[in-house]
């Protein structure tokens, strides 16, 4: 019955109806075929501590392609502070009656940014083809670049890039921790690499990746309904909404990491 433990499927064979059970542990029993009935019968056996069936797992690759430019990472323990702030604070902090355009909405979300930030959000800051002079490039290699080279082009399309670029463009002085941290380890300013334009990129990306709940504190209905406007991955071209909708899912584990549970995501109405 495999009681005690539960065992992975390694293979199926089509003609003898049988399965290959895996034993992970390697200590109770070797790789075996097992005809797939007889299987099905055990899954289907009640368990002596939970008093159900012990059914079974499917595990399968997942339909969504996978980020290509912009991943959240957990390596560094300032990802607790990083995300606290941008699923508990950010909101609080958007109730202020001081938000009264989307100008005020960028520079109250990053004017607070921790300082390690930079550490949550990863990033191909550049697609610099030069990296690649003197190397060969498979083919499939090729169509990647072309698809990261893509993507950044839809970030930068964007309407709320606009209102990123703006704003931090004219109150630089506003956004010291931004200024400070954001540096790319792998890149100096003499080699071609434009951090302004990679910082915008990234941020625009964030905002993006935010819940549409986070917004719903905006007292303004006005405010509220134009930034609600430029989040709504609905209106992104397919290949930029996959890579926000990859955003949204990590940071939604991480919340769930970081508060032990978490509520639905939920739209706000006006």
């Amino acid at each position: 019955t495999g009681s005690g433990h539960f065992s992975p499927i390694g293979g199926y064979h089509a003609e003898s109806d049988m399965v290959l059970i895996l034993d992970v542990a390697r200590f109770k029993y070797p790789p075996h075929w097992v005809p797939l009935s007889l299987l099905w019968e055990a899954m289907d056996t009640v368990d002596e501590a939970t008093g159900r069936r012990r059914g079974f797992m499917l595990v399968s690759r997942g339909q969504r392609t996978p980020a290509l430019l912009y991943t959240l990472s957990c390596k560094h323990e300032s990802w607790i502070s990083t995300a606290k702030y941008l699923t508990d604070d950010v909101p609080l902090l958007l109730t202020s009656n001081d938000v009264k355009s989307i100008k005020d909405v960028v520079s109250t979300v990053f004017s607070s940014l921790p300082f390690e930030f930079t550490d949550f959000v990863k990033w191909v800051v550049e697609v610099c083809r030069k990296d690649y002079e003197g190397q060969p490039m498979s083919q499939e290699e090729k169509e990647r670049l072309a698809i990261m080279e893509q993507v950044m082009k839809l970030v930068q399309e964007t309407s709320l890039h606009k209102h990123v670029t703006d704003t931090l463009s004219s109150e630089t002085s506003c956004f010291p921790t931004i200024e400070q941290t954001f540096v790319h380890k792998d890149c100096t300013p003499n080699d071609g690499f434009d951090i302004h334009r990679a910082r915008n990129d990234v941020l625009t990306a964030l905002l993006l990746a935010l819940s549409p709940q986070t917004w719903c504190a905006i007292k303004d209905e006005r405010v509220l309904k134009e930034i609600l406007g430029l989040v709504c991955i609905e209106r992104l071209p397919s290949l930029l909404r996959d890579e926000v909708l990859h955003l949204r899912d990590q940071l939604l584990v991480l919340i769930r990491c970081k508060d032990g549970s978490v509520e639905d995501d939920k739209f706000c109405t006006n």
